[in-house]
């Protein structure tokens, strides 16, 4: 399997747990720090799987994740408004990673689903482009 392949697959794992996980109408506590760090795995999966992807079919290279988004974007891989929202999810992920605080965890869970609903997006355009 190339490269490229397996980042996407990853990304579709991650992306397919962080969904499993948000069926649970009412989480609990640990439900919600599990929903919240399998959400920074399909992010990180995510912008990862455009990297590759950018890098391989555009000879676009970046190293981060909102370069990965911005080059989406003019890629056509995102449009102008999933360009924002997963903005949005990458300084979310950047919160939940490296900050932890109750309230914010409330705020980002709140966020999750839309989120989720974006990285799927993303990810059928770069599977339709690798």
């Amino acid at each position: 399997m190339d490269r490229i392949q397996e980042r996407l697959d990853f990304a579709k794992k991650a992306q397919a747990s962080l969904r499993e996980l948000l069926a649970i109408r009412q989480p609990d506590v640990v439900q919600r720090d599990a929903i919240l760090l399998r959400f920074a795995f399909a992010a990180e999966t995510t912008w990862k799987a455009a990297q590759g992807v950018l890098q391989t079919h555009e000879a676009l290279a970046y190293a981060s994740p909102k370069e990965c988004v911005r080059a989406s974007l003019r890629a056509g891989l995102l449009d102008a408004r999933d360009a924002d929202s997963a903005m949005i999810a990458v300084e979310d992920r950047n919160l939940v990673v490296h900050t932890y605080n109750e309230a914010l965890a409330l705020e980002v869970l709140g966020r999750v689903r839309g989120h989720a609903e974006v990285f799927g997006r993303w990810l059928d355009a770069l599977r339709r482009r690798s």
